[in-house]
């Protein structure tokens, strides 16, 4: 046992009633100073967009109780972990970084069952929002939104908090967590994941400066059948999309094609240095409700792939590829716990079938045929490239969606 594990375990009860008072001060907190949760609650909604759409779910007074909860929650919870900062010395072993509706909540579901693995610590706002609203307000579409995302690299502590050190290891478990786990199995890692990091042109650079020597899983699947669960994932949230792949006349002519003014934009948000915040419209220009080229160009892996390959080594990469982790998920999850430095033999998992939704079969709703044809136009030089990056081919061209 190490000099530092057997230092925690003599004093875990002191740690014991620090948690205590942390926990019992953090149920206090929107009581006595409610300002903070709505403070804490505008800077999630700037990371999440979408958020503010699904919490309106219900209407009256269902809505105006089920977003007072869901800020008071959240609120509760970061507290409760910067009040306990000095016990959470850990920063993530590796990431689960997407990209959107490729699996990354499911593999996250999978890695947390593993005794030596942990996600972020506490009531993640994800399952505040599921609990919440599909309780209060009665949404079915909650259950797309199950897992914990700390979302922290796209501002979800505050735009100027992207590079904060101990920002980030307020969101990862105490030492008391690490060294049970340690002292039980002898090894023990936390990760972090986030469907929209691998999107994001900013991410790499701060995701190096904060773990350099972290892994990175990507999640990849057909993009058109991405697109089209992402879009009827945010349609179940309540986001009134103007666009839409289900119709003949939708994503046509110059709704595809990029702008200068776009291009020069995310160039701008890819090159802000370390010390500058975020710009105050970037989630909300990424979760457009009038623009579909942000969703589109989330898809173009190979654009996306080429930022992470300039910060990190390659063999510091996995690829996941949602075709194979949904016909064999226990050895897609057992390739990936081997790849992070888990002992992929030591737990027994207990697989379930995914839901319908989860195997790109949009239950009823399908892309329009003519817009899958240019979707499959805009997306064949990316696939082209991504195949010749990956050294592998891949089985989405004139794949159905």
């Amino acid at each position: 046992m190490e000099r530092q594990d057997a230092l925690t375990l003599a004093a875990l009860p002191l740690l014991g009633i620090w948690l205590l008072v942390a926990r019992i001060l953090s149920m206090l907190t929107p009581l006595l100073a409610p300002w903070l949760s709505y403070l804490l609650a505008q800077r999630l909604y700037y990371a999440t967009p979408f958020a503010v759409y699904a919490l309106r779910s219900g209407g009256g007074a269902k809505a105006i109780l089920t977003r007072l909860g869901f800020e008071a929650s959240y609120c509760m919870n970061v507290v409760r972990r910067y009040l306990t900062l000095p016990l959470r010395p850990h920063l993530p072993h590796f990431y689960i970084v997407g990209f959107p509706k490729c699996g990354t909540t499911s593999m996250c579901t999978y890695l947390k069952q593993h005794p030596c693995i942990d996600g972020l610590d506490g009531l993640p706002y994800h399952e505040i929002l599921e609990k919440w609203v599909g309780r209060v307000s009665g949404s079915g579409a909650v259950g797309t939104l199950g897992g914990g995302e700390s979302h922290f690299y796209v501002g979800a502590l505050g735009r100027s908090s992207t590079t904060s050190t101990s920002a980030y290891r307020s969101f990862f478990p105490t030492i008391v967590a690490s060294t049970l786990a340690r002292v039980r199995h002898g090894n023990w890692l936390c990760f972090d994941a986030c469907p929209v990091h691998a999107c994001l042109p900013h991410v790499p650079a701060r995701m190096k400066a904060m773990t350099p020597n972290a892994k990175l899983v990507f999640m990849m699947r057909d993009p058109l059948a991405a697109v089209i669960s992402g879009e009827l994932m945010l349609r179940d949230l309540g986001m009134p999309l103007q666009w839409s792949t289900l119709g003949e006349h939708d994503l046509a002519g110059d709704s595809l094609a990029e702008t200068e003014e776009d291009s020069a934009y995310w160039a701008a948000v890819e090159k802000l240095p370390l010390d500058e915040p975020l710009p105050a419209d970037l989630m909300q220009r990424f979760y457009s409700t009038t623009d579909p080229r942000p969703a589109l160009r989330a898809a173009k892996y190979a654009d996306c792939l080429d930022r992470f390959l300039r910060a990190f080594p390659k063999e510091n990469m996995m690829f996941v590829d949602f075709a194979d982790f949904v016909a064999q998920p226990e050895a897609t999850v057992r390739s990936v716990l081997k790849f992070v430095g888990a002992d992929a033999a030591l737990p027994a998992y207990a697989f379930k079938p995914m839901p319908p939704g989860m195997q790109g079969k949009p239950r009823g709703r399908t892309m329009h045929p003519a817009v899958k044809q240019r979707l499959r136009q805009y997306y064949r030089s990316s696939n082209l490239a991504l195949q010749q990056m990956l050294g592998r081919s891949l089985s989405w061209f004139g794949e159905d969606v």
